[in-house]
């Protein structure tokens, strides 16, 4: 039967399908086609993985969304154009990401918020920032174990 990589894809794409199923801000769940046609029931199973995915984590970029859902690249890149076409996602270009978000929900300001606080350092000094509004970029620099170049360009 399927164990290894393709029972850990399986049991991630259907965690996920049940959450896009569940979603009224997604839609309902594609039904199936009724046959036992296992590459149309794959397609359903992995867009349904995608749409419960992107709502509870919008912003992720889709090097992320294809890991995080052990998919191919192609597989991935095909599934979210399809999606993109149907209006049901939408996507933008962010430096060198692609971030991926449920369709209509948030504005270009929320999208770029989401993608910023997505990378590792600026999200870091954010919360720094909130534990200490008075900390300098040297200690900024210091708790995140980043040069202090790469915090004051980001303060900017």
């Amino acid at each position: 039967m399927t164990d290894g990589i393709d029972g850990r894809k399986r049991e991630t794409l259907r965690r996920f399908a049940a959450i896009g199923a569940a979603a009224p801000f997604v839609g309902t769940a594609s039904a199936g086609t009724g046959n036992d046609d296992t590459e149309q029931a794959d397609t359903n199973e992995t867009r349904e993985a995608i749409r419960g995915y992107v709502p509870t984590t919008p912003g992720a970029h889709f090097s992320k969304l294809r890991d995080d859902l052990h998919l191919g690249t192609g597989e991935a890149q095909h599934h979210l154009q399809k999606l993109e076409e149907d209006s049901e996602i939408e996507s933008t270009k962010d430096a060198d990401y692609r971030r991926y978000f449920p369709a209509g929900r948030f504005d270009g300001l929320d999208k770029r918020a989401l993608g910023y606080l997505r990378r590792d350092t600026p999200r870091g000094m954010i919360l720094a920032l909130l534990r200490d509004p008075t900390a300098t970029g040297a200690e900024l620099a210091a708790e995140l174990g980043v040069s202090r170049p790469t915090v004051e360009h980001r303060r900017r």
